[in-house]
């Protein structure tokens, strides 16, 4: 079961895009203009590189 779990991610993976610092900013613009952006667009905007990027350099 493991297997097949690991193989529907690496699938996954391979099939999205990866989302860039412009996909960030337009569902920022569109969450402070009152447009809902759903669950599964954050996620994958929290998963990708340019968000690990972002949140290694906000001040804390």
């Amino acid at each position: 079961m493991t297997m097949l779990k690991r193989r529907v991610i690496a699938l996954e993976a391979r099939v999205t895009k990866e989302a860039t610092i412009e996909d960030l900013l337009h569902a920022i613009a569109d969450e402070k203009n009152g447009i809902m952006v759903s669950e599964k667009d954050w996620q994958q905007i929290r998963k990708s590189r340019a968000y690990k990027f972002i949140e290694s350099i906000k001040p804390r």
